[in-house]
């Protein structure tokens, strides 16, 4: 899909199902077969829909974080009953998986249309992932760097990937021990408090229903949260990097990880000119890296770090050092890295 194509609804949450399928997550997937079935019939979920969205929207998942959090607050005790990451059990497990589908499909549908109120707003708010198996891919980058680190998210969500050095890596892919953090900024449009009840549930029920092993990791990075500061502000991308320069003695490096595909063309282009001006002023003693983890170009399906670097002397070096997964697994580097087309 384009990420700005105009799209009907029901289409939305039918690719959506069939992406999870695919991912080995059927259960997310039968939450929104479940919605979309219901509203294509005409059913109570038809009247809180839009009739269409912006494909990069991704409607899917903001119902599906939508039931998960209703499952996780026990407000929606037929969904949870068939969550894995909530110690359920699959409805494709169950003894008569056709009566535990029905069941499943109606307990989604009674999540998303009880609260009026609650669907209105995770409809309205851009999904926040903050999927911190990204962070492995962000590792590999900073084990890179001979120098203190400044290091600068945009579109942080809750800035749990700030704490990366804190969060597990791949020893494999890395070529040193990650150098120490003396700064962890981020920037978000709706930046989520991780240290509250309110943001930890939001952030929980992002994860695929299925998925207990992100369900855990995410549960292990919200107590690492807890005990490392960071700060995210709630300011634009573009915004954010009209502050920011780099600084002797450290390596400033701004990141990201799949949020490009949220940004209009115009803000992708102020994004990459801001970066360009900040590099203008990178010297050997203060480089800046811009470090990214978003969809390449062999398709949504496969994610690539590429790292540019402006170490003063011209223009950047870029290169793409790993390839894996949206969420961080299945990584795989590059042999000899290779220039980044992008």
């Amino acid at each position: 899909m384009n990420d700005h194509e105009i799209i009907d609804t029901v289409g939305a949450l039918r690719w959506q199902a069939d992406y999870c399928r695919s991912k080995g997550s059927p259960v997310a997937g039968a939450v929104c077969d479940a919605v979309a079935d219901d509203a294509q019939a005409g059913g109570p979920t038809a009247t809180q829909l839009p009739e269409r969205v912006r494909s990069g929207d991704w409607i899917g998942l903001r119902v599906m974080g939508l039931v998960h959090r209703m499952a996780i607050a026990r407000r929606a005790p037929g969904v949870a009953v068939h969550a894995p990451t909530l110690g359920g059990t699959s409805p494709f497990a169950a003894a008569d998986p056709g009566t535990a589908l029905e069941s499943f499909a109606a307990a989604v549908v009674d999540a998303v249309v009880v609260d009026e109120d609650a669907t209105a707003d995770a409809l309205a708010r851009t999904p926040q992932t903050n999927e911190v198996g990204r962070s492995r891919a962000l590792r590999v980058a900073l084990s890179r760097c001979t120098t203190p680190v400044r290091l600068l998210e945009v579109g942080a969500s809750a800035g749990l990937n700030l704490r990366c050095d804190r969060l597990p890596g791949d020893p494999a892919l890395e070529d040193g021990p990650i150098p120490p953090i003396v700064e962890r900024l981020g920037c978000d449009l709706d930046p989520v408090d991780s240290t509250t009840p309110q943001g930890r549930l939001w952030l929980s029920g992002f994860v695929w229903l299925d998925d207990v092993e992100r369900f855990a990791a995410l549960g292990a990075a919200l107590e690492v949260a807890a005990s490392v500061p960071a700060e995210v502000i709630e300011v634009d991308a573009v915004t954010f990097l009209d502050g920011v320069a780099v600084a002797n003695g450290c390596t400033t490096v701004v990141w990201h990880s799949a949020v490009w595909p949220y940004l209009h063309t115009d803000t992708r282009t102020a994004v990459t000119e801001r970066l360009e001006r900040i590099g203008s002023g990178a010297t050997a003693d203060a480089p800046l890296w811009h470090v990214s983890w978003e969809p390449g170009a062999d398709g949504p399906d496969q994610f690539e770090l590429v790292i540019e670097r402006w170490e003063g002397g011209g223009g950047p070096t870029r290169e793409v050092a790993v390839v894996g997964n949206s969420h961080g697994q299945n990584l795989r580097a590059v042999a000899g890295g290779r220039p980044w087309v992008g």
